[in-house]
């Protein structure tokens, strides 16, 4: 007797997904595999000299310093403050087993230690003219955001609130200057920043 269309169905399903199941358990092992004779390649690079690489250097005389009766402001001050004598990177688009290859598993640490320390800076800053912003000192806010981006954030709200202000100083042209940082960046979701950039001048 023929077996009903559903059963056939489900017996088909079933050895479809019995066979996906296979080929993603071996796709995975491949891949872990290959990540950790990659990984173990990468262990045995040996210390490169990184003192010649593209550290931020911070100058605070650039940034609006003096004490705020918001006591949140100066923390965020007093951190950056904090970073001025550490070595800062900005390592996106690198990952552990990218840095060991190029740099040797010896300086691995200390390059995460720099990287940490940029992530800080931009976060900061960010947090700084946004306090700022929202209790009324645009100028301030401004000044902290364009130095933000000068020294390369790849934070996407500072991009933003730095084109708000422009927007509602009636400088758009200034926009384009910031479409044109953010593409040369590597930066997360940058497409659509961008977007979002070009249209914070239509309105």
């Amino acid at each position: 007797m023929p077996l009903p269309i559903l059963s056939v169905l489900i017996l088909i399903f079933i050895l479809w997904l019995h066979y996906e199941i296979r080929k993603s358990s071996k796709n995975s092992k491949l891949a872990s595999d290959s990540f950790l004779e990659k990984e173990m390649k990468a262990n045995h690079v040996r210390r490169a000299d990184i003192s010649g690489l593209n550290y931020i250097t911070l100058q605070p005389e650039q940034l609006p310093l003096a004490d705020n009766e918001d006591e949140t402001i100066n923390s965020y001050r007093d951190t950056i403050l904090g970073l001025v004598n550490k070595k800062i990177l900005n390592l996106s688009g690198y990952t552990n087993i990218d840095l060991k290859n190029k740099y040797g598993s010896a300086n691995l640490s200390s390059l995460q230690d720099y990287e940490n320390n940029y992530t800080i800076m931009v976060s900061i800053l960010h947090k700084w003219a946004e306090r700022l912003y929202h209790n009324g000192d645009t100028p301030k806010a401004k000044t902290i955001l364009e130095y933000a981006i000068s020294l390369g954030s790849d934070v996407t709200n500072t991009y933003k609130l730095l084109a708000e202000i422009y927007r509602k100083q009636d400088t758009p042209e200034k926009i384009d200057d910031l479409i044109q940082t953010a593409s040369k960046l590597t930066i997360y979701n940058k497409d659509k920043l961008i977007t979002d950039l070009e249209g914070s001048k239509l309105f």
